[in-house]
């Protein structure tokens, strides 16, 4: 098994890409090509064709010259206007400069194909960045929709899922006293709420705020809730932190035929931004609920013993051989109790 800190995979820069058009250009110009800094395979075809036909043509002169000198040898020199040997001298000279100028032109084409190469990989890497991007701009949305924490959690889950692959997930989070609970679970395996795996692994990543990435089969005292070590090629634990404040973790795990790379790790670290964020929105709203559901049974205690002393107050006043001070200091109690009621329900 191996086991490794990372932050995820490297994102091609724009500047990479400008720089390398702006060399493909000037490489363009060498061999002889329209410099727009967007070359392809075919374009490069079409001028080593052109290229080999043009050297093709000085071959040919090249013989023209060499059998015009043997049929001309014989015959003396004034006979002819041009000399036949210096015309020969002048064709080799000029088909070796020619071959020298093929090479130099092959040389730029060669590299002209190698950055056009490396230009395609960064177009590649960049549109599935842009895809990826949009994915989890998507999943933010839908992780934003529900603020009941159990829908937040699956919807995590979910998402991760979709985004890469995995069959099994959990999240554990930090409740009173700072212990690290599994929450939540997802995958036909998961054995009740026992962590996927162990949670000192879980403690460390959360310690450590970084993602981590466990490949192959993983051994019994790391394994947790997962199934058999033969069954799991990698997991993936990301912290989900919030205003630096580390809520909990999300353990991703990946079967056999599925192994994680950095790759699929930096996508559940920025998976782990928005989902942290709902879960923090989800608890803020939890609390509000039964803050208010407190404040609401207060109230209604409230308005009981008001209701209470009202009545007490009401059958005092019913007495026939209460006095007259009696009876207005009663009245007076029963003004201040409506008075009360009514600051109470605003």
């Amino acid at each position: 098994m191996d086991m490794a800190l990372a932050t995820g995979a490297e994102v091609t820069s724009p500047p990479e890409i400008t720089e390398l058009r702006a060399r493909i250009e000037r490489e363009e110009r060498l061999a002889g090509l329209a410099p727009d800094g967007f070359v392809t395979a075919k374009e490069i075809r079409a001028r080593r064709a052109q290229i080999l036909g043009v050297m093709a043509l000085v071959l040919v002169a090249l013989g023209v010259t060499t059998i015009a000198y043997d049929v001309w040898s014989g015959i003396k020199a004034q006979s002819f206007w041009v000399d036949p040997e210096l015309l020969r001298i002048a064709m080799i000279v000029f088909a070796g400069g020619f071959v020298v100028y093929v090479l130099e032109k092959e040389h730029h084409l060669k590299r002209l194909s190698s950055l056009g190469r490396r230009a395609e990989e960064l177009d590649l890497v960049l549109a599935e960045r842009m895809l990826m991007s949009a994915s989890i701009a998507q999943a933010t949305e839908a992780l934003g929709v529900s603020l009941d924490l159990e829908e937040v959690l699956a919807g995590i889950l979910r998402e991760a899922d979709h985004l890469v692959g995995a069959s099994l997930g959990a999240v554990s989070l930090f409740v009173d006293g700072g212990h690290l609970d599994q929450v939540w679970a997802r995958g036909p395996s998961v054995a009740g709420i026992q962590p996927l795996v162990a949670e000192a692994v879980l403690v460390q990543v959360a310690m450590a705020r970084e993602p981590l990435l466990l490949v192959g089969a993983l051994p019994p005292e790391m394994s947790g809730a997962l199934p058999t070590a033969n069954d799991v090629a990698s997991v993936a634990c990301i912290p989900l932190v919030r205003s630096d404040v580390v809520l909990g973790v999300m353990t991703i795990a990946a079967r056999v035929g599925h192994r994680f790379s950095t790759d699929d790790l930096d996508v559940l670290s920025r998976l782990a931004v928005p989902a942290a964020a709902a879960i923090a929105n989800a608890r803020r709203f939890e609390a509000a609920r039964l803050q208010d559901f407190d404040g609401i049974d207060t109230c209604r205690e409230e308005l009981r013993e008001i209701g209470r002393s009202i009545r007490d107050s009401v059958v005092l006043a019913r007495r026939e051989d209460l006095h007259r001070q009696g009876r207005a200091e009663l009245l007076d109690r029963i003004d201040s109790h409506a008075a009360h009621l009514l600051r109470e329900v605003g």
